[in-house]
């Protein structure tokens, strides 16, 4: 069976149809591999966000992600701490927000990874203290995204509050 290549400027039906039909028509693929499902590896992109569970933690290209700040129980885990960065979303009044998408790029605008988060607190485990660059935006509504740039302090954990307008 061919080997399959994503194209990082195609989309997943693109890239996907291009490859079952590369799959099907090979001379060396045995016919049985037109019944035969087609596996992928790809990986999170800024088009298609990774939906977190509500107080998981998850590893993204080589970066620790977690979902989480619903309740104060939950928010005073010891685990959360061990994430150097902390991306709080709140509104004007400064209320916890949820339902978020966010981004998380290198300073020079390429993608790392994006998540959707229904939880107030998204937090990061980058691999070195560079600079990194975050954009979010509320999931069910049409406000502005948020942009932010983070940093991972060499010790302790660095908060960011990202606000957003009351009443959106």
């Amino acid at each position: 069976m061919p080997t399959c290549k994503p194209l990082l400027t195609a989309t997943l039906a693109v890239a996907v149809a291009a490859c079952a039909s590369a799959a099907l028509s090979s001379p060396t693929a045995p016919a049985s591999s037109a019944r035969r499902p087609l596996t992928f590896a790809w990986a999170a992109s800024a088009q298609h966000p990774v939906r977190l569970a509500l107080d998981s933690e998850t590893t993204i290209n080589g970066v620790g992600v977690a979902c989480t700040g619903v309740g104060e129980q939950v928010r005073d885990q010891p685990r959360w701490r061990a994430y150097p960065v902390r991306v709080e979303f709140a509104d004007a009044l400064h209320n916890y927000m949820a339902g978020e998408d966010l981004t998380l790029a290198h300073k020079n605008g390429s993608p790392i990874l994006s998540v959707t988060c229904n939880g107030p607190w998204v937090l990061l485990k980058p691999q070195d203290r560079d600079t990194y660059r975050v954009v979010a935006r509320l999931t069910e509504t049409n406000t502005r995204p948020q942009i932010a740039k983070v940093e991972a302090p060499a010790k302790g954990q660095t908060r960011f509050v990202l606000t957003f307008p009351r009443g959106y």
